[in-house]
């Protein structure tokens, strides 16, 4: 493994860097879960010094991939850098540890990774869809969700996939996540169409979030 392009969180010491680094050559064969596994990307949940981190590749299938990604930001950077918009406007993400672009056997930019704090968390369909959680907190998880969704448009941002399970739900707080496909619309014909087409994914993947929702108005406008 070769890096191109590598970024790492302030705070994270170089001992802690170089266990990271070699857990990113083994990966995903060193993962203890593993979330989703496709053609686009592979993310899991792995070990490193006894904590819990997740490790999210984004593959490069093909040349196309590989030269868009050299022309233009990489999907780990856009979500590193959504992630800390997300922090300034007080909605709740997972910590970014690093962004590693690499390369292999001389080609450029054959895969990248995103390395995140792991959130012992929830996805929200399953949140709102399981009858062992009380009414009362499913109303106060819904109603912070819809804030920080508020939040995120009033300032242009779309999410441009959010479903369910691209909100995690721990201590009543809903953290989003799968950054790299979030931006902000500066026309306002795509940011209204940005807006609609969140709140219409919103209510394909969580349908229950109406009933404890302030208004199902929210969802559907």
């Amino acid at each position: 493994m070769t890096p191109i392009g590598l970024k790492w969180a302030e705070d994270v010491p170089d001992p802690f860097q170089r266990a990271i680094f070699r857990a990113l050559e083994r990966f995903p064969a060193n993962a203890l879960e593993t979330f989703r596994t496709h053609r686009r990307s592979t993310v899991g949940r792995v070990s490193i010094d006894g904590q819990s981190l997740v490790i999210k590749r984004y593959n490069a299938p093909n040349t196309y991939t590989r030269l868009r990604r050299m022309v233009g930001p990489s999907p780990p950077r856009k979500a590193w850098v959504n992630a800390c918009i997300l922090h300034r406007l007080g909605i709740a993400t997972p910590r970014v540890l690093c962004v590693v672009t690499v390369g292999l056997q001389g080609r450029r930019r054959p895969g990248a990774y995103l390395v995140t704090e792991y959130l012992p968390a929830q996805p929200s369909d399953a949140f709102f869809g399981s009858a062992d959680i009380s009414v009362e907190r499913k109303r106060i998880v819904a109603s912070r969700l819809l804030e920080a969704i508020r939040q995120l448009h009033v300032h242009g941002f779309v999410h441009g996939d959010l479903k369910g399970k691209n909100i995690l739900v721990r201590e009543d707080v809903p953290y989003f996540i799968d950054l790299d496909t979030l931006g902000r619309r500066w026309l306002a014909l795509n940011r209204s169409r940005g807006v609609s087409k969140d709140y219409a994914r919103l209510h394909e993947t969580i349908p229950l979030l109406h009933e404890y929702g302030e208004s199902s108005v929210n969802l559907t406008s």
